[in-house]
């Protein structure tokens, strides 16, 4: 378990540092050419208020994260404080922001509420069923904008149209995945047992038969979990309107930012539109957070409603405020969750020791 650890540590350093030369790199390419003097002038008439508002609606779509994993693991007789629900959504953010394809956030997310007692096979279907809505709601969202306005987000596109294609297909494919993931039962047994004989054969796993057994327990209490989500529709239905509200808070990013550098003449529904668009292109990239193919692409997308001059700080300050600082936010609170877990193990290890050898 500990050259897991560390294994996983490496990984995590790696991408950080994937990721910071991402960044460094696509920042330089944007504004290498604007003079600094002309960058701060316009940074300097930002309406705080606006950016402001900017970050609520960020915090708004991490939150309502943490209202659906309430909703969801309640539903299953587990209430779990409002403290706890916050701190797996940071970490979930934290997570995803830093690993390809967003793929590091559930597993994280499932691992620290483990450690808070919540059983597995709930936190693995709540993750599930929760990202399944989110990409349900995303999906939707984008059809309905574009049939609202159809030349805006094609002409949007026209030039980043194989990397729309390939996020739009993937998409997709997650959605089609995870519906079947949450009620097939025999599917994910047989994936996790696939999985768990592999482990077993690189000697990870050491006892396979106990490891098997505790998978079709976890699989019999996942099953029994989505029967009855399955036949508690309201739930869903709660799930579904929460993230409908928390798709609908991260797609206002762009506008406030829009509104706070002065700029006026277009809707909300318009800059939505075009969000959700980049959304869906960019978040199955195979790079940490998506940095260096969503700067351009905004870039590229956004000049149809904003002006030239202002596009690189438009992009700047909604990725600031979208994503860099709730990732620094969220590395944070993930920090502090982890130093409480490891701080909660050492009492509980002296605890043990204690009563052995009372």
């Amino acid at each position: 378990m500990s050259s897991n650890l560390v294994e996983d540590k490496k990984k995590q350093a790696l991408n950080i540092v994937i990721m910071t030369i991402l960044i460094v790199l696509t920042f330089y390419l944007i504004f290498k050419d604007i003079p600094f003097h002309e960058l701060s002038s316009i940074i300097g008439r930002v309406n705080p208020v606006f950016i402001i508002a900017a970050l609520l609606s960020e915090f708004i779509f991490v939150c309502c994260e943490g209202m659906n994993l309430r909703v969801l693991i309640g539903s299953f007789g587990k209430k779990i404080p409002v403290k706890d629900c916050l701190k797996y959504a940071f970490v979930g953010f934290f997570f995803s922001a830093l690993t390809p394809s967003s793929s590091g956030g559930q597993p994280a997310q499932i691992y620290f509420m483990s450690k808070d007692k919540i059983n597995t096979s709930s936190a693995l279907l709540s993750m599930l069923v929760m990202l399944a809505t989110y990409q349900i709601v995303t999906l939707f969202g984008g059809v309905i904008l574009f049939l609202f306005n159809p030349n805006l987000v094609l002409n949007a596109i026209k030039d980043i149209i194989p990397i729309v294609i390939f996020g739009v297909g993937a998409n997709i494919a997650l959605t089609l995945v995870l519906i079947s993931a949450i009620f097939a039962k025999n599917s994910i047994e047989r994936i996790l047992l696939f999985g768990a004989r592999l482990l077993a054969k690189i000697r990870l796993i050491r006892n396979l038969q106990k490891a098997e057994d505790s998978i079709r327990k976890s699989i019999t209490e996942y099953h029994e979990s989505a029967v009855y989500l399955k036949n508690n529709i309201s739930i869903l239905f709660k799930v579904l309107c929460i993230s409908t509200t928390q798709v609908a808070s991260e797609l206002a990013v762009p506008f406030f930012v829009y509104l706070a550098l002065g700029q006026r003449g277009h809707s909300y529904i318009a800059f939505a539109t075009l969000q959700i668009w980049l959304n869906l292109a960019v978040s199955s990239l195979p790079l940490p957070g998506a940095v260096g193919a969503a700067e351009p692409c905004f870039i590229s997308m956004f000049s149809l409603l904003i002006v030239s001059d202002l596009i690189p700080v438009s992009m700047l300050l909604s990725r600031l405020t979208g994503f860099y600082f709730y990732l620094i936010l969220s590395g944070v609170v993930s920090y502090v969750g982890y130093i409480a877990l490891q701080r909660r193990k050492r009492m509980d290890t002296v605890s043990a020791s204690e009563e052995s050898q009372s």
